[in-house]
């Protein structure tokens, strides 16, 4: 009786034990049907995410508006957009101080091409001018040396006459 009670035990805990598997089985099966599910789920709000973020483009009036709001009623994805457009605007006038400093050096640079333009230009004309008044003052220098040779051969003529006379 003994041994029949302890193969009934026996049985007993085989029966529980196998009992515990099959659900530890429909619940492992379960569990990974509700893990492919969740992650199906979180993909499609991953997708629906991208999405909402692909277009953060505000008008300047919804701008103003979403920017009146406190942070805390706003969407995650209306304060990105009030964010990137803040930050669109801050942009836009780092890029229009760097185009206005642009062209200002742009224009300082033209001023000054013109200005060495119109020196070079006096320079040339002043070492002309200089090469004109250095051939006439050789021109005149070679004649004032006719002159004086002339000069020196009257003297040394008139001399000559009044050592004869």
């Amino acid at each position: 009786h003994k041994l029949g009670d302890e193969r009934l035990s026996k049985a007993s805990a085989l029966g529980e034990a196998e009992a515990r598997r099959q659900a530890g089985e429909r619940l492992q099966g379960q569990t990974v049907s509700e893990l492919q599910a969740a992650r199906d789920r979180l993909q499609g709000q991953l997708r629906d995410h991208k999405q909402a973020f692909r277009d953060l483009d505000l008008s300047e009036a919804c701008f103003q508006d979403l920017r009146r709001r406190p942070e805390e009623e706003l969407t995650l994805r209306e304060f990105v957009c009030v964010q990137v457009h803040d930050q669109r605007l801050k942009l836009r006038g780092e890029v229009e101080a760097s185009r206005r400093a642009l062209e200002q050096t742009s224009e300082q640079l033209r001023l000054e091409k013109d200005s060495l333009e119109a020196l070079q230009r006096d320079h040339q004309r002043a070492l002309r001018a200089a090469g004109h008044l250095e051939e006439g003052l050789r021109s005149e220098l070679a004649s004032l040396g006719k002159r004086f040779e002339e000069q020196r051969n009257r003297l040394t003529q008139a001399e000559s006459r009044l050592e004869a006379a």
